[in-house]
């Protein structure tokens, strides 16, 4: 990688990298990945116990800087005890998602100096991708469009309590229940269910039902509540687990970005509050600007600390052995190797920027070739102050187009669609042809580019690099609905396939949409310096 280090995620996945056999066993694995580790990255990030048990070995092969991820509690068995100091030993960093994680991990050894508590997150984007329109995910799943839905999403086991929510389900016959994942109790609660509700099992892919729905109720405040509010889907706390699950819907409901429940009655007065009304809108703009902070930003600071040393204790002999003795009893374990993902360890010093807007809506539109050539196409841009998003390939606006639209006074932005290709020097190819699009034209040191996809570790990386400055805009194709408006919204229409008329008139709409939401319209160029 150019301009910095490369940093490899491990998880516990089907094969090795590189379209190696799989592994049967730890040492096997560690082997294999001291062996293929200077071909990929610098840095080794470890998400989960197993996959840091390989790093940890793969570490005694060939030292490398070494981060582990714990997601879950550490028991305190004897595994746990043995093993986790091992772990800890060989990280420089060691990451917990909650402070009771943190303190477990203590509990077993790992020095404080080393634990660094950073709570979960998701992924704004890819819960928000155009595609999961309301109608089409109700289709998906079966459910009238005119349905009153409420979703759920937990493991069906005992104490997530998904027994009471059928009970509340059967009170109201006119609401439609959605339950989504699987668990022990799922016979008896298929049994149970009232007509108007639907065990939909163990879903691959929960974006559709959170698109699908007018409430989501949750009893622990877990990553359901982080997706939910990045969907923009009213969230409800009812028959809350006891301790964290209780503290946890407090908590929301206190911030003012979701509702709790007590009762059965106090669910149903919720649910029609805030499904499809201004208050449930309030809260979920509410909910959903938690995630203006981008966790990324955090994970930079940490890389610019120096790493934490600890003095190596004095070990015993029988220690020493045991260490040994305890790397050769995880060979049972069943383990393999997961795909890599690229990122950059120090990445601050290269720049990081992402834009970001005020209360105004920043509006964008994607044009073909024929489109940027139509001086009738140029001049509604400019009267509708409309920046325009250049991508590349087949039938995309030629050097000689986008020169006639930055004469014009029209704002120009890169695109990358995203290719679907996993190498990241082919996706960082992608994003290098989309920044030269309008690079040659403007002459910029630090190109606007738009991610019309999914943007993962490459892209970031990218982007420090080269000094591009990143959009992640919502999407809209011409002639369908539009998304939600609201401040700080970046919007990137997809008028490709519109004719002039078409064109013209999808303009026309958005104007209305924007009025209609008591928002100001800009071109999405002023996100950016001027060219």
């Amino acid at each position: 990688m150019q301009g910095g280090q490369a940093a490899c995620a491990l998880r516990h996945g089907p094969a090795l990298p590189g379209g190696g056999r799989r592994c049967a066993s730890p040492p096997y694995a560690a082997r294999r990945l001291a062996h293929v580790l200077p071909q990929f990255a610098e840095v080794v990030h470890a998400h989960g116990a197993r996959a840091a048990w390989v790093a940890a070995l793969a570490h005694r092969h060939r030292p490398f800087p070494l981060v582990f991820t714990a997601h879950n509690l550490i028991g305190r068995d004897l595994p746990s005890r043995l093993g986790i100091p091992f772990i800890g030993f060989h990280c420089v960093r060691v990451l917990a998602v909650s402070p009771s994680v943190g303190d477990s991990l203590a509990a077993c050894g790992v020095p404080r100096a080393k634990i660094q508590v950073i709570p979960n997150g998701i992924d704004l984007g890819y819960f928000c991708t155009p595609e999961l329109g309301r109608v089409a995910a109700r289709k998906s799943l079966s459910v009238p469009e005119s349905a009153f839905v409420v979703a759920a999403a937990a493991r069906l086991s005992r104490e997530k309590g998904l027994d009471t929510l059928l009970s509340a389900a059967g009170q109201r016959a006119g609401m439609t229940f959605l339950i989504a994942g699987d668990g022990p109790l799922r016979p008896a609660l298929a049994r149970s269910a009232p007509p108007n509700a639907k065990l939909l099992g163990r879903l691959a892919d929960v974006r559709p039902l959170l698109a699908a729905a007018d409430a989501l109720v949750h009893n622990a405040g877990g990553l359901s509540c982080l997706e939910g509010f990045a969907v923009g889907t009213p969230v409800i706390g009812y028959a809350c687990l006891p301790g964290h699950g209780h503290r946890n819907a407090e908590a929301m409901r206190d911030a003012g970005v979701a509702a709790h429940a007590e009762t059965a009655e106090d669910l149903i007065e919720a649910i029609r509050r805030l499904a499809g009304t201004a208050d449930g809108a309030a809260m979920a703009a509410r909910a959903r600007a938690l995630f203006r902070i981008d966790p990324t930003l955090e994970l930079l600071r940490l890389a610019k600390t120096a790493p934490v040393t600890v003095p190596r204790q004095r070990r015993t002999p029988v220690a020493s052995r045991w260490a040994v003795r305890t790397a050769g009893i995880s060979t049972v374990i069943p383990l393999t190797l997961g795909g890599l993902s690229f990122g950059v360890a120090q990445a601050a010093q290269h720049g990081y920027g992402v834009a970001e807007g005020g209360r105004a809506v920043y509006v964008a539109a994607e044009l073909s070739h024929e489109q940027a050539a139509n001086p009738a196409v140029v001049q509604a841009l400019r009267r509708h102050r409309v920046s325009a998003v250049i991508g590349t390939g087949l039938n995309a606006p030629t050097p000689t187009d986008v020169a006639l639209l930055f004469s014009s006074g029209i704002g120009v932005i890169g695109a990358d669609r995203g290719s679907g290709r996993r190498d990241p020097r082919r996706q960082r190819d992608d994003i290098d042809l989309a920044a030269k699009a309008i690079a040659d034209v403007t002459h910029e040191p630090q190109p606007p580019v738009l991610l019309l996809h999914h943007a993962g570790l490459v892209e970031h990386m990218v982007a420090w690099n080269n000094d591009f400055l990143l959009g992640y805009p919502e999407r809209a194709r011409g002639g369908e609905a539009l998304p939600r408006l609201a401040p700080g919204t970046q919007l990137a229409l997809d008028l490709r396939r519109r004719t002039a008329v078409q064109l013209i008139a999808d303009l026309n709409a958005l104007d209305a949409a924007v009025n209609a939401a008591h928002l100001p319209e800009q071109p999405m160029r002023v996100l950016w310096k001027a060219p």
